[in-house]
């Protein structure tokens, strides 16, 4: 009876093969054994390779598709591929369930993610190569990784697996489908006994892209995507079935240039001090005795600094103290504040004020070691004020002098200004210690708590804070601060985001732990979409730092551009165009010895308008440009 039985399952298969366009081993409902991908009544090897043509290549689903099913998931894909293979192979479970296939929902973890390298493109029809980098801290087994690009100007003409960290006896495969603007880009080992070990940043893949003839200049970005039938964004590990985080442009493609000239920078500003529309850095250092100014240059470099005042540790602000119309410097030392008013063709007028070091709290040291300085208008005079380290606010006249002042009933660390309450007057959020704190301002400068926030959850002896930003897009001012070492090489940062309420109060916030050390923040679009990014330098590592934000405020783990060898740190930053083209560029220097840096954003330059605005100064502002005629 079985013989006859199996008779005429052969019999039907054959009728099948033969006529493909009838009715299929489901319907007919034959027997099916979950795992038995293609039907051949035995689980082999043959299913798995079945199942990865399904899934890679376009090729036959199983009949009927849940028989694919086998590690009892959600939807066919490369974790049945290793299922199967480790049940052949590695005496592993045998295929059981094989449910109805659903869309999977796979969680993420922390440290795995995919990301990709930004390219500018100009549409001449030629083919650039796109980076694509893994970054895993387990094992993996296998990838799945599909992507979608959204412009139907831009064409992936072929996938380069050349130099790639995935073993190299995987096998590496990608699947294109051009009417849907999707590439699956697979790697994995049968019967699965080689993995992927953990790594920082490795080259997974290049894809080859081109911008079809006669399309815009543009900057190309990939969104991840699943790829129909079996393409899920995935990696299989060896802790079980992950969606990797990714970040579609790594928003760190930049040339970097190391200048000619040595520095010992540690506070730094930029500013068009000079009035030719190019940008220039003032900076003061942590061990000399100088502040400098390294003009702008219009090929997007930097002139030899220039010393224009002897001060050591000196916070710096540049705003309009004397109500001119050029920028001035402010320089707070420990015992000083120090005016430097600009009088044209790279002049200044230099004067000073003694300022009381006393000081409120057990933490004072930190401030009057490493002082902090930030303008505002804290009064109702219209008139230019300071707040400075350790409890001052100093009001000013208009002229450049500042003849009263204020002791604040608590210190601080670092200091940022900015209207947390929506009233119309400068409120302050400051740092002390292990936390931060945001001071509302009644319209005369007398500050009142409103909010405190935790954000040095480990010792440290520096702290930065950055205010007068919106990073989730609600119309609410929000802050960052980052707290680190000074000395010591075994340090963990810790970057806090803060978003405001509107009202003074925080409606959430997140931090990212560094490892090394990192003592300033840069915001600024790296990746020009519209949103706000983190920037910052690993002091420990010599590598810039860029955390994208995904437009409400969320910001995944930072992605690394190295800044070259060297033994001596690394820890002060300031974003600047410095080549005009409408792109995020840095200025990068640290301890006596090392070259100032230049990195140099490779975004294609924006186009140039006939009626140009020119801003002379800002202090992270967000600023939306629209055409009220559409």
């Amino acid at each position: 009876m079985k013989r006859a039985f199996l008779l005429f399952v052969s019999i039907v298969l054959c009728l099948l093969a033969a006529n493909p366009g009838q009715a299929t081993a489901e319907e007919l409902n034959l027997p099916w054994d979950c795992g038995d991908a293609n039907g051949d009544f035995t689980i082999g090897v043959g299913d798995v390779v079945y199942l990865h043509a399904y899934v890679f290549s376009g090729g036959s689903n199983p009949d009927p598709l849940e028989a694919g099913n086998a590690d009892g998931g959600c939807r066919i894909n490369l974790a049945d591929v290793l299922y199967i293979s480790d049940y052949i192979f590695s005496a592993g479970p045998p295929p059981s369930g094989c449910p109805s296939p659903s869309a999977c929902a796979y969680g993420t973890l922390a440290g795995n993610g995919i990301s990709m390298g930004c390219k500018p493109y100009s549409g001449n029809d030629d083919s650039i190569s796109i980076p694509i980098y893994v970054s895993n801290n387990v094992s993996v087994r296998g990838v799945s990784l599909g992507f979608h690009y959204p412009s139907d100007n831009i064409e992936i003409t072929s996938v380069d697996f050349s130099g790639s960290v995935m073993p190299s006896n995987w096998t590496k495969t990608a699947l294109f489908k051009p009417t849907q603007n999707q590439v699956l880009v697979g790697g994995v080992h049968v019967p699965g006994l080689s993995n992927l070990g953990p790594q920082p940043r490795g080259l997974l893949c290049r894809l080859n892209v081109r911008i079809l003839s006669g399309g815009p200049d543009q900057f190309i970005d990939l969104d991840s995507s699943f790829v129909d039938p079996g393409g899920d964004f995935m990696f299989v590990t060896t802790t079980g079935n992950i969606c990797p985080e990714y970040v579609k442009c790594d928003a760190v493609d930049f040339d970097i240039v190391q200048s000619t000239d040595t520095a010992d920078v540690f506070y730094i500003k930029q500013a068009d001090i000079d009035r030719d529309n190019h940008t220039d850095v003032i900076y003061t250092g942590n061990t000399s005795d100088s502040l400098y100014i390294a003009y702008g240059k219009a090929d997007g470099t930097l002139e030899t600094p220039r010393n224009y005042l002897k001060v050591t540790k000196a916070a710096l602000a540049v705003d309009f103290v004397n109500e001119d119309s050029t920028l001035d410097i402010v320089a707070r030392t420990t015992g000083k504040v120090y005016f430097l008013f600009n009088s044209g063709n790279r002049n200044f007028d230099i004067d000073s004020q003694t300022v009381s070091s006393s000081s409120r709290g057990p933490d004072a040291d930190r401030s009057s070691v490493f002082p902090s300085i930030a303008t505002g208008y804290f009064n109702d005079d219209a008139h230019l004020d300071a707040v400075i380290s350790q409890n001052n606010i100093y009001y000013g006249d208009g002229t450049g002098s500042f003849p009263t002042s204020t002791t604040l009933p608590f210190s601080f660390d670092a200091v940022a200004v900015s209207d947390f309450d929506r009233n119309g007057t400068d409120d302050i959020v400051v740092t002390e210690s292990d936390s931060a704190f945001i001071y509302l301002n009644d319209g005369s400068g007398n500050m009142t708590r409103s909010t405190a926030l935790r954000i040095g959850y480990l010792a440290h002896d520096f702290s930065s804070v950055i205010g007068g930003m919106d990073l989730s897009g609600d119309g609410k001012t929000d802050f960052v601060t980052v707290t680190g070492n000074t000395v010591g090489t075994d340090d963990t940062s810790v970057v806090t985001i803060a978003l405001g309420d509107g009202s003074g109060g925080i409606t959430s916030s997140d931090t990212l732990r560094i490892v090394g050390t990192a003592l300033n923040l840069a915001l600024a679009d790296v990746d020009k979409d519209n949103d706000l990014d983190i920037s910052l330098v690993n002091a420990t590592t010599r590598a810039l730092l860029i955390t994208t934000n995904d437009g409400s405020g969320d910001f995944p783990s930072p992605v690394s551009t190295s800044l070259g060898s060297g033994t001596d740190q690394l820890y002060a930053l300031i974003n600047a165009d410095l080549d005009r083209n409408g792109a995020p560029d840095f200025v990068i220097g640290g301890e006596e010895g090392n070259a100032i840096l230049l990195a140099v954003s490779q975004i294609p330059s924006d186009p140039i308008l006939p009626d140009e605005m020119v801003t002379t100064g800002y202090n992270y502002v967000t600023l939306r440009v629209e055409n009220p005629l559409g």
